[in-house]
């Protein structure tokens, strides 16, 4: 949606509520089953858009645009997968191409690909042999998510990891992550299922929860269920709602009330920006453009509060950013230096 500086705030309430509505009707929903509690969720997500936007258009009207080089004038969200799967033998294969159903056999299970893209194990009883896959979502990549042989799912943040066994033996499953992974995991009273993040476990039966490993600690946020967050120093059981921040050492510190819109955002396919400084805002955009960031010295304090999709096109988000007068961009290509605002 184009800003024309002769709209009225009526006129561009309507015209972002249409793009909203628009949006919502040409792409398919993430989550599929709502409770009435996440519909009002949505719904408020939604008014925090025009409410947002209306603010920054009406009060912060740019006075000029941001400085770009003539080459990859708009650089678009990502509209693809770019991610692969490394076999046990080795074998890279690139899955942003190629047609739904068999990907490859891995002992006596077969990987395919489903109509939504979701890679799906077949599930198979162990058969002693330990394979183990790995799944690698880039910078720049769309999403992705599996369906692991015990039934469990997950879904990949971009610049994120997933290594697993193609099968889980009778006795445990465990998995390790890099980046960040949301966990559907099934529910199996004898094989408890374990997710390891550099030193920190996080042991289930079967619940819904959040890891991220793109800071110094690892978070983990419960959603559902009870998991147990442990390190050499220690154990916190979490409460759904709650979230744990764990290093490989040191206690662990329990936040009981995280901002669970925040958490979530990325796989709803937003951002959800909530008093976040600069540097944090640029590594959410850096990820998910593959950019390359440069930011100033004398940019501490500056904060960004607002909900703008994952899918709106770089030179889009950046003038809205610099619609509050607090920075300024310079881009050239994928490169973006950031600075304090200058008139």
């Amino acid at each position: 949606m184009d800003w024309q500086k002769d709209d009225t705030e009526e006129e561009l309430k309507k015209r972002i509520f249409r793009s909203v509505i628009d949006k919502l009707e040409a792409d398919p929903p993430v989550i599929r089953r709502l409770t009435w509690m996440r519909k009002l969720s949505a719904a408020a997500a939604i008014l925090l858009i025009l409410g947002g936007a209306v603010y920054l258009l009406l009060r912060n009207r740019p006075e000029k645009e941001i400085l770009t080089d003539n080459k990859d004038q708009h650089i678009i969200a990502p509209g693809g997968t770019k991610a692969t799967l490394t076999l046990a033998d080795g074998t890279v294969i690139p899955l942003g191409s190629g047609e739904n159903g068999l990907i490859a056999f891995q002992g006596n299970t077969a990987v395919r690909r489903g109509p939504d893209g979701r890679i799906v194990y077949d599930r198979k009883q162990h058969t002693g042999e330990v394979l183990y896959n790995t799944l690698t979502v880039p910078r720049g990549s769309e999403l992705l998510s599996v369906v692991l042989s015990d039934g469990s799912k997950v879904w990949l943040n971009v610049e994120s990891t997933l290594r697993f066994p193609v099968t889980f033996d009778e006795d445990e499953r465990q998995v390790s992550v890099t980046g960040e992974a949301y966990f559907e995991v099934s529910r199996d009273a004898d094989r408890p299922f374990e997710v390891e993040t550099g030193g920190v476990k996080t042991a289930v039966l079967g619940t819904h929860f959040n890891v991220n490993t793109y800071q110094p600690q690892v978070l983990v946020t419960l959603l559902e269920g009870a998991v147990e967050v442990s390190n050499d120093s220690g154990e916190q059981l979490l409460q759904p709602g709650q979230q744990a921040a764990a290093g490989n050492t040191g206690s662990i510190q329990l936040n009981e009330k995280p901002d669970m819109e925040a958490v979530m955002a990325w796989k709803s396919g937003l951002f959800k920006l909530d008093n976040s400084d600069i540097y944090t805002v640029m590594d959410q955009l850096a990820r998910w453009h593959d950019l390359e960031v440069r930011i100033e010295d004398g940019m501490e304090g500056r904060q960004f509060s607002g909900i703008i999709s994952r899918h709106t096109d770089l030179a889009t988000v950046l003038n809205m950013l610099s619609m509050t007068k607090e920075v300024s961009f310079k881009r050239e290509g994928r490169r973006v230096t950031v600075s304090p605002y200058q008139r």
